[in-house]
């Protein structure tokens, strides 16, 4: 796919040239500051960011989830992308934006997460507006619960109040109503999905926060492929939210291809191995090449690579040279810097290295 053609194609102006919408709003912001940021052009960034991400991790996804949920997690991240801040486009929160006395005191993503519950009609929209409901805050935040209408004592009184504060704040959506539905027409991973003709009728997100929570109580962790596809549906929208609020719009998927020095006889076969490995090798003979080459061979899409040093005596970051280029680098952290049991064993590991000479570093290579 052409990807300016693809960028093209998302790029809307429902405010018409003069940047108003038929009510003589804006559009509204998703940030203030130097340099602001418009809620639409936001909101497609992050949607290009992990649409990027689902083309690296698709297939991972598959072996770790099963076909199915891998496919729901993938149309579930664009989804939560593109929605995810819709509650921003309110008349209080563009107000908190512009005054930074004023303090509009509600979580804009129940908002957002409300509009999807709204259009709610497959599987996959579950794990989106999970994803967009808990993008700032864990889903046992009280905050979050109280403005969706979740408070801790169930007294009428209590319920009644949250649930009016909701309400209060949904009407504000008529503000941009406008340019929310032009937006959700023309936006093509939304205009299947119905939109209330009114923010009164959005409804509080307070059951479906409490069945999301029920769930993932009787889900455990890492063996349930259904928590699994919650927190990386969640993780992946807040991590993408993040990178292009830093100003970082592209996920890069392509490690730089470096010129290696002539090649060492293990270095070679490992660089044509495919499938876990396990390394043995003098210090400085070179076992730092011959696990990138093990990385080139072995990396089947666009998936980060984790490289583990358990040792506290390595050499400095010039060992890992050929990974650097004009606009990627790395970093090291030291085992030592990581408190509990990988610093004992880090800690032993040196003890036992500095005792005998017979003790040569090793390299344990797994594909995941």
């Amino acid at each position: 796919m052409d990807k300016g053609k693809d960028q093209q194609s998302w790029s809307i102006d429902p405010c018409g040239s003069d940047g108003l919408d038929d009510a003589g709003h804006g559009v509204p912001l998703a940030k203030s500051g130097e340099p602001s940021a418009h809620l639409d052009v936001h909101l497609e960034q992050v949607a290009a960011y992990v649409r990027a991400v689902v083309q690296a991790y698709r297939r991972h996804w598959a072996s770790l989830l099963g076909e199915s949920l891998a496919e729901a997690v993938s149309k579930a991240l664009v989804l939560a992308a593109i929605t995810h801040d819709l509650g921003k486009a309110t008349k209080g929160f563009q107000r908190a934006l512009h005054d930074p006395k004023y303090r509009w005191e509600f979580r804009h993503e129940v908002l957002s997460a409300a509009l999807l519950l709204n259009a709610f009609r497959f599987d996959e929209q579950a794990l989106a507006v999970a994803a967009v409901l808990t993008h700032h805050r864990d889903i046992d935040d009280q905050e979050l619960r109280s403005n969706s209408g979740w408070v801790p004592l169930p007294d009428p009184d209590i319920v009644a109040e949250a649930v009016k504060k909701f309400r209060s704040r949904a009407l504000e959506l008529e503000a941009y109503w406008g340019w929310l539905r032009q937006f959700w027409q023309a936006h093509p991973d939304l205009k299947e999905l119905p939109l209330p003709w009114e923010p009164a009728a959005l409804e509080p997100p307070a059951a479906f926060l409490k069945e999301i929570q029920g769930r993932l109580n009787a889900l455990k962790l890492p063996d349930s492929p259904e928590a699994v596809a919650v927190l990386l549906t969640r993780g992946w929208l807040m991590a993408a939210d993040h990178a292009v609020s830093a100003g970082v719009l592209e996920f890069r998927a392509a490690l730089p291809r470096p010129e290696f020095p002539a090649l060492r006889r293990f270095q070679q076969l490992l660089g044509e191995h495919e499938g876990d490995a396990f390394l043995e090798a003098p210090t400085g003979s070179g076992k730092t090449v011959a696990a990138l080459r093990w990385v080139f061979r072995n990396r089947r899409g666009g998936e980060r690579v984790f490289y583990l040093l358990p040792c506290c005596h390595i050499r400095p970051a010039s060992r890992l040279w050929p990974i650097r280029s004009k606009n990627i680098s790395a970093g090291i952290m030291s085992a030592c810097s990581i408190p509990g049991p990988l610093t004992t064993y880090s800690a032993n590991t040196s003890k036992n290295l500095g005792n005998t000479k017979r003790h040569m570093p090793r390299q344990g290579l797994r594909r995941s």
